[in-house]
């Protein structure tokens, strides 16, 4: 079954660039979708990072990251307080980038016939993709190839990558070749040994996600800068991040970030390295009812979780 557009609702329209689609929509999560079309809604209105929030009924900290994140993809400009779109953007990104677009389809017949190192590069970029490149994925990769200056087996691992991330578009590979090309990773070597450590962050966070139940959105930068400390700072395992995360749940109700981050930081600074190491820190159980205090206080936070409370139910 089909979907038809309903004109009658087009009475009042605005435009967007294509790259959202095209790049980003699979990548950014949903409150980052929402504050950018809110902000392309208003354009003349140079709303602020707090207007946003109220409008949208998100957190401040949130709408900051998300403007983070489409400022360095070059989609809005922030002067001060307020924020707005790139003037510039929905014209950049309506068509092909200018670097790919501008290669003539005469240019790309000619490489390919000319260009056996090409014609083998664009044969096993397809065999990744599965399917034969398309006009448009062939000149990105001549631009790939020609302008950014990647070696062969370097662009090979890089789609290879994007593939297995679920992120298969030419746009999405042109950037990323883009950025391995500034961080200097230009060698097989070089590539191998960014790719192992990137895999694993991958894999570290799915972890996390599926450990806390996060299923309908992507993970925001600053949860992924926690994560990255747990596993690479504190060389901890999922079972260590799944117990934090059980307490956290016990102590206010609900997930957080922040909170499991005091835990672990906590458990790291005395040495905790196992979920046995917590349990054998437990003091006894106390006999008797009433006042008697819990056992389970075997880290400093139980305390600061009680006066929390205590304040919580005070506040009421």
């Amino acid at each position: 079954m089909g979907y038809k557009i309903h004109f009658a609702a087009w009475a009042h329209i605005f435009a967007l660039p294509c790259a959202i689609v095209d790049d980003y929509l699979t990548e950014a999560s949903g409150d980052a979708v929402k504050i950018l079309l809110l902000i392309f809604r208003n354009q003349d209105k140079h709303l602020t990072e707090k207007q946003i929030a109220s409008r949208l009924m998100l957190d401040e900290q949130a709408v900051r990251e998300a403007i983070a994140y489409w400022t360095a993809r070059g989609l809005l400009l922030q002067d001060g307080s307020e924020i707005r779109a790139e003037a510039d953007s929905v014209q950049v990104h309506k068509n092909n980038p200018p670097q790919a677009g501008e290669i003539p389809t005469e240019e790309l017949a000619a490489r390919i016939q000319s260009s056996a190192d090409f014609r083998f590069l664009a044969e096993e970029a397809g065999n990744l993709l599965g399917h034969p490149l398309t006009s448009t994925e062939a000149k990105y990769l001549l631009y790939i190839s020609d302008s950014i200056r990647l070696p062969a087996d370097v662009i090979l691992m890089c789609i290879d990558y994007c593939v297995k991330i679920g992120k298969p578009g030419i746009r999405y590979i042109s950037k990323v070749c883009e950025t391995w090309a500034e961080l200097g990773i230009n060698t097989h070597e070089t590539a191998e040994l960014y790719l192992k450590k990137q895999l694993l962050r991958n894999q570290n966070e799915r972890e996390v996600k599926t450990c806390f139940g996060i299923f309908d959105r992507n993970l925001t930068a600053k949860e992924q800068q926690y994560i990255e400390k747990w596993y690479t700072d504190y060389h901890y395992k999922l079972n260590m991040i799944r117990l934090a995360y059980e307490r956290t749940i016990d102590s206010i109700g609900k997930m957080s970030f922040p909170y499991i981050d005091r835990i672990l930081s906590d458990w790291h600074a005395k040495g905790f390295v196992v979920p046995r190491d917590i349990s054998e820190q437990a003091p006894p159980k106390k006999s008797g009812t009433g006042n008697a205090k819990s056992a389970d206080t075997s880290y400093d936070i139980d305390a600061f979780d009680r006066i929390e409370l205590k304040v919580r139910d005070m506040m009421k």
